[in-house]
């Protein structure tokens, strides 16, 4: 093995070994992050969280039991408004999507993975995957919204089983959506116009 080799395996395992720390019961991040989040949560721990992604605006909201909580900047997301279709197209995905796997070893700091390409993504014959909200300040496809930002949203995800993400072209409450002569992608439009509506 080459020196090279040897030095970038100890700086992964130290970057690991930190995320490890950070997730372990207890720890002072954990603590923190629950003290901020507790008060302005109507149950601790809630009940839902759902993470808005505003791809124009590149911002991010974290909103648990119908209340705000927090908005952090997205830091990098490829891409442009619209659906994505297939892999390799440097697209974000839009729609409704579960928060499924929680990845306290990413590469990324923390990552949560966004459930792309759901089933009526798959009936459009929409390809790719391995979609994510991660740490860092570089993505390809994903939402990077930097490491102290992914503790917060992570921990919140850690406590609430029902998470979901609604990754939208825009606000759609300042703006209409994109003109689309496909009925299932207004359909889409329609569907996040609802389900962020419902938030208010």
């Amino acid at each position: 093995m080459s020196r090279s080799v040897r030095i970038t395996a100890v700086i992964v395992g130290i970057v690991a070994a930190g995320a490890a720390a950070w997730i372990a019961t207890g720890g002072p991040r954990k603590r923190e992050i629950d003290a901020m989040f507790k008060p302005s949560c109507r149950s601790w721990p809630p009940r839902t969280l759902t993470l808005l992604a505003f791809k124009e605006e590149r911002r991010l909201e974290a909103w648990a039991d119908g209340r705000r909580l927090k908005s952090y900047p997205i830091l990098a997301a490829s891409g442009t408004p619209g659906v994505k279709r297939r892999e390799g197209d440097g697209q974000v995905p839009e729609g409704v999507y579960r928060l499924t796997t929680l990845n306290p070893q990413s590469r990324f700091h923390l990552s949560i993975r966004v459930d792309y390409p759901d089933a009526e993504d798959r009936r459009q014959g929409c390809t790719g995957g391995d979609i994510y909200v991660h740490g860092g300040a570089a993505s390809i496809g994903c939402l990077a919204i930097g490491n102290e930002a992914i503790e917060e949203v992570y921990r919140l995800a850690q406590l609430v089983p029902d998470r979901r993400i609604l990754i939208l072209p825009w606000d759609l409450r300042l703006k209409s959506p994109p003109v689309s002569g496909e009925a299932w992608i207004a359909d889409r439009y329609e569907r996040l116009g609802r389900e962020l509506d419902a938030l208010k």
